[in-house]
């Protein structure tokens, strides 16, 4: 299918606000002409559908920004360039190789500056009142940008207090963005080229078939990449001060949504608490409907927290002082486990196995940099709970480990340590049964690793060694499949 088109559109003028002496009164309104040709195709029942657009947009009277000194004083005013152009092309793809695995791509070429700009802002490095930036980029529009990703979904059956008839899908996905370099402030300064970046995202989560309920775990900037946002030169003159606003560090969270139907619509569990008729029957112990008996292997993810206290020794007896810091990351991995079951009472084992982004760099004097790390995590625990029915309340303890990185660096020089650490580690949660197989849970542990030493010894200087002490609380959400326990 061919597509074209045209718009027109614009953006209101007004008053300058300015009382610069040669600033003009009134910024002139945007006029936007918009062009734009097209295809979209479909291909192989629709398994893939491609989307070409090439498009063009002129903007009379772009509004923007631009300076005046005939005060003495160099103030940032209102202004309008003449004409800006945008043009290029975006190309959008989406596929279903097959039922329940989606993915999609795009790429968006835009080649966007000012087309006529005489008396335009010059960057601090000049010293000019103004520029001709015809020709120019315009600010915060990347030539290329990027994107892509992936999801995959599957039915895990019904959920007998929410919904007896609209099944329940699990889905699991991740998606990346990259965009190319882009100029933050419109004078095309070098102090404001902010560098491309890209983005790596991960989500998973369960919804009801129609939508009404959702409930998602995400992981943002997975790879805790460090990205400027914004950057840009001070206008003093002589100040030599750079500003900048960072990107979103790594970070994690649970999203849940919910649409409030009708009352006739409305779910099973808000006019009943009657099990759902079409889940097969439990057949367990006395006491509890739903059979927690058997092995179950699984994955989790979530947010964790570390707190190091540690202690320079520089020689012997001499002691530094005492310091603190607290690192953050995402964790998450796979874990399996058995219980057991008497009435209403669960007894079980569980390992698992974790890789965390937990990290952080702190300056310990005035020639000391220490960057602390755990990569990897480990544990074997008890388990200890209450069954209501589907649902579990649950304790547990047991032991934990932890490989740790600790690197120094004294004035250029270089040394680290990479130590495994254990501790006890206590906690708790609630575990659901989503279906006969597939468990859903969230659990909350903390553990304490105790004081250890750093190489046991001398580390760059003689007779100079570190004492840490690591303490992390962990926050995750997990989910399960139990083999059935014949």
């Amino acid at each position: 299918m061919n597509k074209t088109g045209y718009a027109r559109g614009g953006r209101a003028g007004g008053p300058s606000l300015s009382f610069a002496k040669n600033a003009p009164l009134v910024v002139k309104p945007e006029e936007i002409d918009s062009y734009e040709v097209g295809l979209k195709s479909s291909f192989f029942d629709d398994r893939l559908i491609a989307n070409f657009a090439a498009f063009w947009a002129n903007d009379h009277n772009y509004i923007t920004r631009a300076k005046d000194n005939s005060n003495a004083v160099l103030v940032d005013v209102m202004s309008n360039a003449k004409l800006a152009t945008s043009k290029g092309f975006e190309l959008d793809l989406r596929a279903k190789p097959f039922e329940g695995f989606d993915t999609f791509a795009s790429f968006v070429y835009d080649d966007a500056r000012y087309a006529d700009f005489k008396n335009g802002v010059c960057p601090p490095e000049l010293s000019f009142p103004s520029c001709d930036m015809t020709g120019k980029r315009l600010a915060l529009v990347p030539k290329f940008a990027f994107s892509a990703g992936a999801e995959y979904a599957w039915k895990v059956g019904t959920i007998a207090p929410i919904s007896s008839s609209v099944p329940l899908v699990a889905y699991v996905g991740t998606d990346v963005s990259y965009q190319s370099s882009t100029y933050s402030t419109p004078d095309n300064s070098a102090y404001a080229v902010v560098s491309p970046y890209a983005l790596l995202n991960f989500h998973l989560g369960v919804k009801l078939e129609d939508d009404s309920y959702d409930l998602q775990g995400w992981v943002k900037n997975a790879l805790n990449h460090r990205y400027w946002q914004a950057l840009w030169a001070s206008w003093d003159l002589g100040s030599g001060e750079i500003g900048g606003q960072p990107g979103e560090p790594l970070f994690a969270g649970i999203t849940l949504r919910a649409k409030f139907p009708s009352a006739a619509g409305a779910p099973a569990f808000l006019a009943s608490a009657l099990p759902s008729s079409d889940l097969p029957s439990k057949k367990g112990p006395p006491g509890s409907r739903y059979d927690w008996r058997g092995v179950y292997v699984g994955f989790d993810v979530g947010h964790a927290w570390g707190h190091d206290r540690f202690v320079p020794y520089y020689s012997v007896p001499n002691v530094g002082a005492p310091q603190s810091f607290d690192l953050t990351g995402v964790i998450g991995g796979l874990h399996a486990g058995y219980n057991w079951q008497l009435a209403s009472v669960v007894l079980g084992v569980e390992t698992e196995f974790d890789a965390t982004s937990l990290n952080r760099t702190v300056q310990q004097d005035a020639v000391t940099t220490l960057r602390s790390s755990s990569a990897l995590q480990g544990s074997i625990r008890a388990r200890f709970g209450w069954a209501f029915d589907r649902l579990l309340v649950f304790g547990t303890g047991g032991s934990q480990w932890a490989g740790v990185q600790n690197a120094y660096h004294i004035r250029g020089l270089g040394d680290s340590y990479s130590t495994n650490h254990h501790s006890w580690v206590v906690g708790g949660g609630i575990e659901y049964a989503l279906t006969d197989h597939w468990l859903g849970r969230a659990e909350y542990r903390f553990s304490d690793f105790g004081k250890n030493l750093d190489g046991n010894g001398p580390i760059i200087w003689p007779l100079s060694f570190q004492s840490h002490h690591w303490k992390e609380d962990r926050l995750t959400a997990g989910l399960s499949w139990k083999f059935a326990d014949n």
